[in-house]
């Protein structure tokens, strides 16, 4: 873990979302519009969405 940059993970609670990402599957990889790529993580539930960004 000493390799990771301790600021890597931001957690953005309050972050809103297009309503058609509500349907977003797992592993479903998702181009944000000047944001970057991103993919809805493994432990997303329906009622919280978990995205982690591939590339910036």
């Amino acid at each position: 873990m000493k390799c990771f940059n301790s600021h890597s993970k931001e957690i953005l609670a309050a972050a809103r979302a297009d309503p058609g990402r509500a349907g977003a599957a797992p592993g479903t990889r998702l181009q944000c519009e000047r944001l970057g790529y991103f993919c809805v993580d493994l432990d997303s539930r329906s009622e919280a969405l978990v995205f982690n960004r591939t590339t910036g």
